[in-house]
């Protein structure tokens, strides 16, 4: 399920609601209409209200080693992504991403190769103690699976549950749930869990952990 903010009318209907824990936790900031609030703004502002804190975000370089087979039955028998590149994380919080990307996927019929390129790519990746859990759609464009849908979530766990609060920081993070599918002429639907993605440097509630 794709992680939405709450109708109008709902925030609405809690304003009051809402304007009593920004008083309660933050006295002194003025009150604020949640209407006039973006859907950014709104996912950055209503957690630190509530007494959660929004840690900083950086960007280490992050080495992805991903592998994705495929159940029976599915055209693609895996899909792979394996890289290093800067990206952005933090230990509490929640990111948006909308750029563009692309899997290597390996195809069940031939197990010919090609690269899955996806555009209109939207993610959100929210943060809680160094655990990520993430919703992700797009497009593919272009190949044998072009105009289909790419849908997935995941659970990734920190590999310490005190690196976000310690001097040695989170170091990498474990897919322990997945849920990949390619909806359209390409049905598809794999799982990357046990997949290992790893922070240089780590990262803990101050951003980059002092080498």
């Amino acid at each position: 399920m794709i992680l939405l903010p709450p109708p109008l009318t709902l925030l609405n209907h809690h304003q009051d609601h809402l304007d009593q824990l920004v008083q309660l936790n933050q006295p002194d900031r003025p009150k604020k209409s949640v209407q006039n609030t973006t859907f950014a703004n709104f996912y950055l502002w209503f957690p630190t209200s509530t007494g959660v804190t929004i840690t900083p975000i950086v960007s280490p370089n992050v080495t992805y080693n991903m592998e994705a087979p495929c159940v029976k039955g599915s055209v693609i028998e895996q899909l792979s992504y394996h890289a290093t590149s800067p990206s952005p994380v933090t230990c509490t919080g929640v990111i948006v991403s909308k750029q563009d990307d692309e899997y290597n996927a390996t195809f069940a019929a031939d197990s010919a190769t090609e690269m899955l390129k996806l555009t209109k790519l939207t993610q959100i990746f929210a943060y809680v103690n160094g655990n990520q859990a993430f919703p992700v759609c797009g497009k593919v464009t272009g190949g044998r699976c072009d105009g289909d849908t790419f849908w997935g979530n995941g659970i990734l766990i920190a590999n310490t549950q005190t690196g976000c609060q310690s001097p040695s920081g989170v170091a990498s993070v474990k897919v322990l749930f997945s849920d990949i599918e390619v909806i359209g002429k390409c049905s598809s639907r794999c799982n990357s869990a046990g997949s290992v993605f790893t922070y240089n440097p780590p990262v803990n509630a101050k951003g980059f952990v002092n080498s």
